[in-house]
C-alpha cells in the first residue's frame, strides 16, 4: 500500500536552453511485513539545444528513503549529462 504526490515546473530561458525542476514525497506500507517507508526527492535539469534534432542535456537528482527497518533507509545523488540525436 503506498501514494506519492510530485510537483514538476518546465521553463522555456532562452530560445535553446530550458530548465525543469521536480520533487516528490509519498509513504509506503507493508502491511505484512510490518515494514513502513518514506520516500522524498528532487531533480533538477538543463536542456540546451546544439543543432536541429541534437540536444545537450544535464541534471541531477536526490533522492531519500526512510524505513523503520534497520538497514533498509538510503540516500541516493544521481548527476547525469548526455547528448540526445532524434532522428
Amino acid at each position: 500500500n503506498q501514494w506519492r504526490s510530485a510537483i514538476a515546473f518546465n521553463k522555456q530561458i532562452r530560445e535553446r536552453l530550458s530548465a525543469s525542476l521536480s520533487g516528490f514525497y509519498g509513504e509506503g506500507e507493508y502491511t505484512n511485513q510490518g515494514i513502513k517507508d518514506k520516500f522524498s526527492g528532487t531533480s533538477i535539469g538543463l536542456n540546451y539545444e546544439l543543432w536541429h534534432n541534437t540536444r545537450f542535456n544535464t541534471g541531477y537528482s536526490y533522492s531519500k528513503t526512510d524505513s523503520n527497518l534497520a538497514g533498509r533507509g538510503y540516500t541516493r545523488n544521481y548527476l547525469s549529462a548526455g547528448l540526445v540525436m532524434g532522428f
